[in-house]
């Protein structure tokens, strides 16, 4: 990973969890301590997610879903991962994995802006297949041998 990557992820991670901190305190401050606590559990489970991808998964994959899921974020995308399936003989390949999702995020926020989107994962060898539906819609998104695509 290079130097730039680590930063972009400990960054999104600072960010993520001072936003947290601050509507924490903010909710408190005003009086509503009730609003606090659900934030709070909606933060849980914000993190927990982010454990699940970085640390459930062979590594290479667990840094290409997570910089997926922060990705989407900035098109106001909520993610659900229902399934995440791995089949791996050997590591997966793919040096650059990481920094090839830009097609795949675009097309993901164009087509799913503003809403939930339930996203299942195949993962191979060589091959990350992302089958995400929502709104009526659903898309085969493809990681094959440092080409993406979407069908």
């Amino acid at each position: 990973m290079k130097a730039e990557e680590v930063i972009w992820f400990l960054d999104c991670q600072r960010h993520d969890y001072l936003n947290h901190l601050q509507v924490i305190s903010g909710l408190l401050e005003l009086g509503q301590p009730a609003r606090a606590r659900e934030y709070l559990k909606e933060a849980l489970r914000f993190i927990e997610t982010e454990r699940m991808l970085l640390k459930g998964h062979e590594p290479e994959l667990g840094l290409f879903l997570y910089r997926f899921w922060q990705k989407v974020r900035a098109f106001e995308v909520d993610v659900k991962f229902v399934r995440i399936e791995e089949t791996f003989e050997d590591q997966l390949s793919g040096e650059n994995l990481v920094y090839d999702l830009d097609s795949i995020v675009e097309e993901i926020g164009r087509s799913f802006s503003g809403s939930l989107v339930e996203v299942s994962v195949l993962a191979t060898d060589c091959l990350i297949c992302l089958l995400a539906s929502g709104r009526g819609k659903r898309l085969e998104l493809t990681y094959d041998r440092g080409v993406a695509g979407v069908r």
